[in-house]
């Protein structure tokens, strides 16, 4: 007997416990995890959003500074407008997988084989991130283009940049 005492191991209840103490450390350390990835994602969309939005109007201001409104289709919408400094003719903005382009072929149809789609911006400005829903509209009386898009990123985080430019080739209606 004096020799079983001497070799004594862990019982089972001690071996338990120290099982749950371990399992509850595990739970502590994922759930910690977990909610700092979420923020860094979060904190990540945030900052290449604005990124993102910067690149755009920066890209689409160079653009519409410099053009006229050729046409606009207040029923659908549409902007058609011209910047001879790009070859751009009865051209229009678009959204197509994700990304703005420029359809800057004139009387051909954005669906069209034979359209000349453009991108706006290099494909890695986006990194991860996508464009929708873009609109765009024109108002005569001052020669201001505005409009708006929306930057889609992961776990369905979503934002929407609003934007305005004047046009410096147009007069001003009174």
């Amino acid at each position: 007997m004096k020799r079983q005492r001497n070799r004594r191991g862990f019982t089972l209840a001690e071996t338990l416990a120290a099982l749950v103490v371990v399992v509850l450390l595990a739970m502590s350390v994922q759930i910690g995890t977990m909610t700092a990835l979420r923020a860094r994602t979060v904190s990540r969309f945030q900052s290449e959003s604005e990124i993102l939005a910067a690149t755009l109007n920066s890209a689409l201001g160079d653009m519409l500074h410099y053009a006229t409104c050729a046409r606009y289709d207040g029923a659908g919408g549409t902007v058609y407008l011209n910047n001879p400094g790009y070859g751009i003719v009865n051209g229009q903005i678009l959204d197509r997988g994700g990304r703005l382009y420029v359809n800057a072929a004139a009387n051909i149809s954005a669906d069209s084989e034979d359209a000349a789609l453009l991108t706006l911006t290099g494909a890695g400005a986006y990194t991860d991130l996508t464009v929708s829903g873009f609109q765009m509209l024109y108002d005569k009386d001052n020669c201001l283009f505005y409009g708006s898009y929306e930057i889609n990123g992961p776990e369905q985080a979503k934002k929407t940049i609003d934007f305005a430019f004047r046009s410096l080739n147009e007069e001003p209606r009174e």
